[in-house]
């Protein structure tokens, strides 16, 4: 009785060790890449300082026209102020000279209750477009409650690319022969991030991607992506258990994922093959499913809405919802888009 006592004790030990996301280290740094193309770029049709769904004046238009999708985000621009996110998010910028550094991200609100908290998404050269970035570090910390934590992110996304084609000089495959391999400057990227942190963790690669290759067969997306990130794991200082943070596209560009009819492969790869992938390669993905935006016009691009053109881009409505989802999986923490 007492061997099977400390044997069940042992067991319920282990279970609440596994449970446990992120350590909670007072003062913890997490350093966290953002990569893909025109979505994780932020192409959601809105300019910087405004957003398509409210003006500075607070007229409602298109995107929040629902009452709790307006609470929420107002809440939630509340909650980054009450939990002082000020200065606890960080984005790497590299200069003309070629060198990087880390700078503040600003979440000043300007006129309060009339203008947005401005917040932007981060690539590699200047902070720009909506809000996917930003709110995934605030809704990380908030989630993280430790005061003292700070999130620091690296931007490494190019609109239009991907692992079939070269765009501009620019490929996500390291075979194509293309002047940029966009995989070996995001590794280039993230490692000079680590070394100018030196005791943050690398703790996490977004993934925003897959419009491009919508017709390059699953099962080679699939291990396109799986080498990719164990290259990331295995290159990048310290990013040896960096989770896998991968969004599905929008849910009607060329598929509709909730009849299972995948005509664009890159999803089809999102949804069925790399969240169960075994061993080292997409070991602990995590996925962020966007099906519940299905068909919801505050949720696409405002261009493609008014020129009635099949949806490729979210919503700058949408994008600050994935970046919160993104947040909630990268804590594994059970909650699905549609609830923030």
């Amino acid at each position: 009785m007492i061997r099977k006592l400390k044997y069940s004790i042992a067991l319920i030990l282990t279970l609440l060790l596994c449970a446990v996301t992120f350590p909670s280290f007072a003062g913890e740094k997490y350093i966290f890449v953002l990569a893909g193309q025109s979505n994780m770029v932020g192409a959601s049709g809105e300019t910087i300082g405004s957003e398509q769904w409210r003006d500075v004046n607070k007229t409602w238009q298109n995107g929040g026209s629902v009452w709790a999708e307006r609470k929420a985000e107002n809440d939630f621009d509340q909650a980054i102020i009450d939990n002082k996110i000020e200065g606890r998010v960080k984005y790497w910028q590299v200069g003309m000279n070629g060198q990087g550094a880390f700078y503040n991200l600003s979440y000043k609100p300007g006129v309060w209750n009339r203008e947005k908290v401005q917040m932007h998404q981060i690539t590699d050269w200047k902070p720009t477009g909506p809000n996917l970035g930003p709110y995934f570090a605030a809704e990380f910390l908030i989630k993280l409650n430790d005061p003292t934590a700070e999130v620091y992110l690296v931007g490494n996304a190019a609109s239009s690319t991907g692992f079939s084609l070269t765009i501009n000089n620019m490929s996500w495959s390291p075979f194509r022969g293309a002047a940029h391999n966009l995989q070996s400057n995001m590794r280039w990227h993230a490692t000079n991030a680590a070394k100018a942190v030196p005791d943050a963790k690398v703790a996490g690669l977004l993934w925003l991607q897959g419009e491009s290759d919508h017709s390059m067969g699953a099962a080679e997306y699939a291990k396109m992506v799986k080498t990719m990130v164990y290259n990331f794991r295995t290159k990048v200082p310290r990013a040896l258990n960096a989770r896998f943070l991968v969004a599905t596209v929008m849910p009607t560009w060329k598929s509709d994922p909730a009849n299972q009819k995948y005509l664009n492969d890159a999803d089809k790869a999102h949804r069925t093959i790399i969240p169960v992938y075994p061993g080292d390669g997409v070991s602990d993905t995590q996925l962020v499913d966007t099906i519940a935006m299905k068909g919801q016009t505050r949720y696409i691009n405002i261009w493609e809405v008014a020129q009635k053109k099949t949806p490729l881009h979210y919503s700058a409505l949408a994008l600050r919802k994935i970046g919160r989802c993104f947040a909630a999986k990268a804590q594994k923490t059970p909650l699905a888009c549609e609830e923030f």
